[in-house]
């Protein structure tokens, strides 16, 4: 059997807690220009909209979000 804890190390669950840790993390590591340009790429009107908004968007948002902000 294989692992089935398909998150990365460190990485926070994804609850709606988790995504939004994930989201203000990524926001820090990357910087507000580089944050929002991601936010225009994948069509997210604004962060406010993405913080509230977090369960409309799958796990490979955050998936990505989590490897940009460990970068």
């Amino acid at each position: 059997m294989g692992n089935r804890n398909h998150l990365k190390p460190d990485m926070p669950s994804h609850t709606i807690e988790g995504k939004r840790d994930i989201i203000k993390k990524a926001h820090k590591a990357m910087g507000e220009k580089a944050f929002l340009e991601w936010l225009k790429a994948k069509n997210i009107p604004s962060l406010r909209y993405f913080q509230e908004h977090v369960r409309k968007y799958k796990a490979s948002y955050f998936r990505e979000l989590f490897d940009k902000s460990a970068q």
